[in-house]
């Protein structure tokens, strides 16, 4: 066992290189194992739970004696032809180490080791180590836990599809009584046609009454405010008559107070006109009065103004006149003692 064991390691078969990835959703599981063994009632027992649905292919081999190697490795070679299948599983149950010798066979290695496909080792019990176990792509410490280890996808992935189940669930059922409450909602909302019609019809009427009361009231304003404007009119028809009787009174009134002023003005135009009739210089000269003038054509008011042989001219109500001063007689004679 020690020299195979380092004769294989050596040769690289137990790197962990070399080993293959098991596939996480696998549509297929081999089982090399006996048909009669306590192993394979392991393995169908926890993937019916764990993977109901997952196909199983059962390879029966001798699993110990003489010629159990050689019908393993037919096993394992027909399992990895087969296309049905993602990965095999190499199960025995617990025995002694003669009764696992089969597993610690060098042919065995190989043939897992050439295997197309990724292969679980589930041999013995936890404490039994074979030299299958070191060159499989993975080792379970039973047949059982390399059920497990073959569906833990699908195990997992079906728990988290129950948990989106439940959660689907609750939340279909959150929507479901959303839309009955709705649907309640609009139940309730929902009307009759013919209802809905003796509703309409009780709006129409209800505004027909207001449209009539408003248009009353409306009319009534617009009559009030007529009469007011037709009392306006009538009385500002009286204030126009008033104002036309006023105004012929008032001229009237200038009429008489214009004569009695045009007689006044002219009364005072005689009074004016007599006052300088009687002023004007040509009536006192047809009285016999004459206008005096020197030789400047100045009047002269005052003999002292003159001088004996001074030339003067005299104006008569009728013609003129030219004389010679010959002496002077007047207010300087009566002023001598």
């Amino acid at each position: 066992f020690a020299r195979l064991r380092d004769k294989l390691s050596a040769e690289g078969l137990f790197n962990s290189e070399r080993k293959r990835k098991l596939p996480r959703f696998p549509m297929g599981i081999g089982i090399v194992t006996s048909a009669h063994g306590a192993a394979l009632h392991d393995v169908l027992t926890t993937m019916g739970r764990r993977a109901p649905h997952l196909p199983v292919t059962i390879f029966s081999t001798l699993v110990q004696g003489d010629a159990a190697p050689a019908q393993i490795v037919a096993a394992l070679q027909r399992a990895s032809t087969n296309s049905e299948i993602d990965a095999i599983i190499l199960a025995r149950g617990g025995g002694g180490i003669e009764d696992l010798w089969a597993f610690n066979d060098e042919s065995v290695a190989r043939a897992i080791a050439s295997c197309s496909l990724p292969v679980i080792s589930g041999i013995g019990h936890e404490t039994d180590t074979t030299i299958a176990d070191f060159v499989a792509d993975a080792r379970a410490a039973t047949p059982t836990a390399a059920a497990e280890l073959a569906s833990a996808g699908w195990f997992a992935a079906s728990a988290e599809a129950a948990k989106l189940r439940d959660a689907l669930r609750h939340l279909t059922f959150r929507m479901i009584e959303g839309n009955m409450q709705r649907l309640d909602l609009l139940a309730r909302r929902l009307i009759h046609p013919g209802e809905r019609l003796v509703r309409q019809q009780q709006l129409v009427g209800h505004l027909e009454t207001r449209l009539n009361a408003a248009m009353g009231r409306q009319v009534q304003t617009k009559n009030t405010t007529l009469s007011l404007l037709r009392f306006r009119l009538v009385r500002g028809r009286i204030e126009t008559e008033n104002l036309d009787n006023r105004v012929a009174l008032l001229a009237q009134r200038l009429t008489s107070a214009l004569r009695a002023n045009l007689g006044s003005s002219h009364q005072a135009l005689d009074q004016v006109a007599a006052a300088l009739k009687h002023l004007n210089p040509e009536s006192t000269l047809a009285r016999g009065f004459a206008i005096v003038r020197d030789a400047k054509n100045n009047i002269v008011r005052d003999s002292l103004q003159l001088h004996a042989g001074a030339a003067i001219s005299l104006q008569f109500a009728s013609g003129k006149a030219r004389a010679t001063i010959q002496e002077i007689a007047g207010r300087a004679h009566e002023e001598q003692p």
